[in-house]
């Protein structure tokens, strides 16, 4: 994989030798598929998300590179244990190397979730208490996480208008606090995997996976914006 396209796309559907990932994007059609025909859980489901190497340009086609998906569901729709039963037992036992965790989107839940995280911010803020970035984050922060990254399903524009909407219940600098989070949070998962990317990607230097990273924070920015709305700062 070129250092270029690591600097100028968030989302490469290719392995580290540069080679279409078409198997793996067919897993993922084909979980999709189940979740959305399947009667206990359609009318939850929201779509998924891909998270960990496999669209980061550096998965391998050893059983290394897991396929790691969120689960993009509705709570108020269906019973989480539904969802819990599944992520055990994933859809079609042919596919192997699949992690399903799952994510609840329901807006209201997710404005309740952040307006508790942000009171626990304030809280902390006044008692001097220094957390580390991303640490102790709600399920709230990583769902908008991961619906930041690319997701498949036919309903995620609609629940993303209405979480967009929710959003502007909050005020002004703490739509802030929540955009930095995002941000925040994916800019850890590209360097939660920086020593496995050095592993596969021994061409590079140090210096040059520092100055990707730096990139791509800026190209997570940018998309935070596109999907959200948000304005940058």
């Amino acid at each position: 994989m070129d250092r270029e396209r690591l600097e100028t796309k968030l989302f490469i559907p290719r392995d580290v030798d540069g080679e279409p990932i078409a198997e793996e994007i067919a897993k993922i059609r084909e979980i999709e598929k189940e979740l959305a025909n399947d009667p206990d859980f359609s009318k939850a489901f929201v779509g998924l998300a891909s998270f960990g190497s496999l669209l980061s340009g550096y998965s391998n086609d050893s059983k290394e590179s897991d396929i790691d998906l969120f689960v993009l569901y509705d709570s108020k729709k269906t019973e989480l244990r539904k969802f819990e039963e599944r992520k055990e037992a994933p859809p079609s036992g042919e596919i192997k190397d699949v992690t399903l965790a799952t994510c609840d989107i329901n807006p209201e839940n997710i404005l309740a979730g952040l307006r508790g995280w942000l009171d626990q911010c304030h809280i902390d803020k006044e008692r001097k208490i220094v957390r580390a970035p991303v640490k102790g984050e709600p399920r709230t922060i990583i769902a908008l996480t991961a619906m930041t990254r690319v997701v498949t399903g036919n309903k995620i524009n609609e629940y993303r208008k209405a979480i967009s909407e929710v959003l502007k219940e909050l005020p002004a600098d703490e739509v802030d606090e929540v955009r930095e989070a995002i941000i925040e949070n994916l800019a850890y998962s590209d360097s939660y995997n920086l020593a496995k990317r050095k592993e596969r990607m021994p061409e590079l230097t140090e210096t040059d996976h520092l100055e990707i990273l730096e990139k791509r924070k800026e190209m997570w920015r940018a998309r935070v914006k596109n999907v959200w709305g948000f304005e940058n700062k």
